[in-house]
């Protein structure tokens, strides 16, 4: 399951449209625009077949109903999410937040 779990991370890297911004590259699926920062981002309902697996399976795991995904690429270890709170508006009062690092 590994070099399964790789090949489709590394499929992942070429098949999203990534979007060069603040120093690294994201990627957003949602139904409804989302923003924080200086950042926003459209909505944008055409998520990757992989990226809807991830979340359905995530969603069926932990009884969850996550409806959007953004997606961070770092090519370097340079490149990180600086701290922050999570606390834009559109998530809602004490948002859950679903994070998975590769």
């Amino acid at each position: 399951h590994k070099y399964a779990f790789s090949f489709t991370v590394y499929y992942l890297f070429d098949e999203i449209s990534w979007d060069a911004a603040v120093g690294r590259e994201l990627c957003y699926f949602g139904v409804s625009a989302y923003g924080y920062g200086s950042i926003t981002h459209k909505a944008n309902t055409a998520c990757h077949p992989v990226i809807q697996m991830l979340v359905k399976n995530i969603n069926s795991s932990f009884s969850t109903q996550f409806k959007s995904v953004l997606c961070h690429l770092y090519r370097s270890q340079v490149n990180h999410i600086p701290w922050h709170s999570d606390d834009e508006i559109e998530l809602g009062i004490n948002p859950t937040i679903f994070t998975l690092s590769i």
